[in-house]
């Protein structure tokens, strides 16, 4: 029994040591290693544009902290919960608009698309920034951010991805990064 347990990690030890088997190189991929600049009462916390940034979920110094950047505007994507009507209250306590917009890990719909485009359309527009987020910051976060790029920014999907990636997308969530793809595919096939 012991030998099987020791070969049994010995296999373990060489899968995961393996390159990938589609030819990628590990460089190719994201280093989870590097450190990333953490705010903790914001985490994952980043600009994508002046009117745009993103994030997971902020504690209330964290809101506080988003005041005081000038934040107009909440996009929250987790499901309504006390903790999203805690947020909520102390969004408005602060001045500042929230929306709550849930999502899953399922590819987000129209009117989902059209309430997020245009709130940060007019963000944009009025010079009132957003911030997004949901849970983590990294995936439903990620998806809306790759989307509003390939959309607006005129990023291909591999740059939109690889922008995913940076911050922690994973990519077990195909169907968010699908989302991304299809409307890349779509607008690229109407040049």
């Amino acid at each position: 029994m012991t030998c099987k347990i020791f070969a049994l990690g010995l296999l373990l030890i060489a899968y995961f040591n393996l390159p990938p088997a589609n030819g990628q190189t590990r460089s190719n991929s994201v280093d989870y290693k590097t450190p990333h600049k953490k705010i903790e009462d914001l985490p994952n916390f980043h600009v994508v544009h002046p009117f745009l940034y993103r994030g997971g979920e902020p504690s209330k110094k964290g809101l506080q902290q988003l005041h005081e950047k000038g934040i107009k505007t909440l996009i929250d994507l987790r499901a309504s919960s006390a903790i999203t009507k805690s947020e909520e209250a102390t969004a408005h306590e602060l001045g500042m608009k929230y929306i709550n917009l849930p999502m899953s890990a399922k590819a987000p719909t129209e009117a989902q698309l059209a309430t997020y485009f245009e709130t940060v359309r007019e963000a944009r527009d009025k010079n009132e920034p957003v911030f997004l987020h949901c849970a983590h910051g990294s995936d439903r976060t990620g998806c809306l951010v790759g989307i509003w790029r390939v959309t607006e920014d005129g990023y291909s999907y591999p740059q939109a991805y690889t922008e995913m990636r940076k911050y922690w997308f994973g990519p077990q969530f195909k169907e968010l990064s699908g989302a991304v793809q299809k409307r890349a595919n779509k607008l690229a096939a109407s040049k």
